[in-house]
């Protein structure tokens, strides 16, 4: 998360320099400051009007929609092995259960 007190780096946004907050180092700052002038370059080119606002927002937008699809993978991965967990769980309550039947003296040691 950012905070108005970290340090700031500066990096081209499409044709604007802007002083923006580190986020996690300043490679990754400039990382990601490419990725957003990439992105809004797929706004503009795709767009048959020239209105640089409309274009940020836009921009802004899609990496919405981007983050909002990769939370659902997320969820969607974290209850596939929730699953999994569970059901091997199972398993292994049921084969902990079938040992104990073949091998009942095991349990009063």
């Amino acid at each position: 998360m950012i905070r108005p007190v970290d340090p700031k780096v500066s990096v081209r946004l499409g044709t604007v320099s802007l002083n923006v907050p580190v986020y996690q180092d300043p490679e990754t700052s400039a990382r990601i400051a490419q990725e957003v002038t990439e992105k809004f370059q797929e706004v503009a080119d795709r767009s048959d009007v020239i209105n640089t606002l409309h274009f940020a927002l836009l921009t802004a937008y899609e990496f919405a929609c981007e983050l909002d699809a990769l939370r659902r993978e997320k969820e969607a991965d974290e209850a596939e092995i929730s699953r999994r967990i569970q059901r091997f769980q199972t398993t292994l309550k049921q084969l902990t259960r079938d040992i104990r039947d073949l091998f009942p003296e095991s349990d009063k040691k």
